[in-house]
């Protein structure tokens, strides 16, 4: 039996087109692999998406306009290949435009390297680069010490025109903190333990990122 085309199709391109992109755009940015708290983040997620369903010209019209008008975000550890036997491979990235790695950190104590961790971790910036419509790429790095290591570096080997922003996101939740502390501290006469501590290593760690940010 041969099934019913779709509704959408009698509908005209620009309009079937305006309809992907209000049902399928998330002001979120997207986790891959999708996560179990993905339907209380974004509500009718699921509902949403089974629009890719429809048939075979409504899912391929509404995957580019889904990949097109959102934001990934992927750990490195589903990427990397180096102890992974199975990595994650979360869709296809020749159709994403905004995309975030999280959790960078390169492996460069094993004999063989995978394509991202090869050249002290420039080989994830290679891989990226080749992607026809990527538009827009974060790396987050794990923790400070993988940033001290290998930040410098790939920056030193940036091009100027390039959209890559790096990342350190335990500086920028620690300051948050600390701002969020501050806001409240007409409240609470008493200091948190080693909140002095803490805003004096903050300071130094801020310091110390903008001094990889100059050079």
């Amino acid at each position: 039996m041969i099934a019913s085309p779709s509704p959408l199709l009698e509908l005209p391109t620009e309009l079937r087109i305006r309809i992907y992109e209000y049902t399928l755009q998330y002001q979120g940015v997207l986790q891959r692999p999708l996560r179990a708290s993905a339907r209380r983040a974004f509500p009718g997620y699921v509902a949403n998406v089974s629009l890719l369903c429809a048939c075979k010209l409504v899912s391929q019209e509404a995957a580019d306009v889904f990949c097109d008008v959102n934001s990934f975000r992927i750990s490195y550890h589903h990427l990397c290949t180096c102890e992974n036997r199975y990595p994650y491979r979360p869709f296809n990235a020749k159709r994403i435009r905004q995309l975030e790695v999280s959790n960078f950190m390169p492996r460069i104590d094993l004999p063989h390297l995978c394509e991202f961790c090869h050249d002290n971790g420039f080989g994830l910036l290679k891989s990226m680069s080749s992607l026809p419509r990527l538009r827009s790429l974060k790396v987050a790095f794990e923790d400070l010490f993988s940033f001290a290591d290998f930040a410098p570096k790939i920056l030193d080997r940036f091009h100027e025109s390039a959209n890559v922003h790096i990342q350190l996101p335990v500086l920028h939740l620690a300051w948050m903190h600390l701002v969020e502390s501050r806001r409240g501290h007409s409240k609470c006469a008493k200091r948190l333990p080693g909140e002095q501590t803490m805003q004096r290593a903050l300071e130094y760690l801020q310091f110390e990122a903008n001094t990889y940010e100059r050079t």
